[in-house]
């Protein structure tokens, strides 16, 4: 992947570690007024781990944010408990999620 910054010159990444780890992903559909699911909170539980994301939208010059939440598992295979915490208040569990999906929510 090349990559141009602002006052910098390009940048060529690579991903030298290989897919070794897990992770999970989510696409938030919503509920009612809020049909994309934007500033809905993700909590994920994986043993000793603890992640929170939020779906978000933005952009910059050339860019843009990723709206679906991401969240890196590292070693483990699967997320004990994921928490999702809605705009109007709502929320949703879920245990004993398998990794390396994406979920609509």
């Amino acid at each position: 992947m090349a990559l141009l910054w602002n006052n910098h010159g390009l940048c060529l990444w690579r991903n030298a570690g290989g897919n070794a780890n897990h992770w999970l992903g989510f696409r938030l559909a919503g509920r009612r007024s809020n049909r994309s699911g934007l500033g809905a909170r993700v909590r994920v539980t994986a043993g000793d781990l603890t992640a929170a994301e939020v779906a978000r939208s933005g952009s910059s010059y050339l860019s843009a944010s990723q709206q679906w939440p991401l969240v890196g598992l590292g070693p483990r295979a699967r997320a004990d408990t994921v928490v999702v915490d809605w705009p109007s208040g709502h929320t949703d569990r879920f245990t004993a999620v398998p990794a390396n999906h994406y979920y609509l929510l």
